[in-house]
């Protein structure tokens, strides 16, 4: 891939991927955060797949980090589920 082929601010040097297990999130929560997520600057690809709970993530760490994207989260009521996997990630 190109940087032409991903979001603008985002290039494929700085990509992170990351897949995520939350919790809390119910219908009603879902969108807006998902929403707001895609929103942020540096965000290339965001997706939630509701029957795993995991979170997709793809953005570029020169312009947002793991901090922030968290704080969205909880900021709509869902958090990052407490297993060993997900904080190791």
């Amino acid at each position: 891939m190109s940087d032409l082929e991903h979001r603008v601010g985002v290039k494929e040097a700085n990509l992170v991927v990351r897949n995520l297990r939350l919790c809390k999130v119910t219908d009603e929560n879902c969108d807006a955060l998902i929403e707001e997520i895609d929103r942020l600057f540096g965000i290339d690809e965001v997706s939630y797949n509701i029957r795993e709970n995991v979170i997709h993530l793809a953005y570029d760490a020169t312009h947002l980090n793991l901090e922030g994207i968290e704080t969205v989260i909880r900021k709509h009521g869902a958090d990052l589920h407490n297993d060993w996997w997900t904080h190791t990630k």
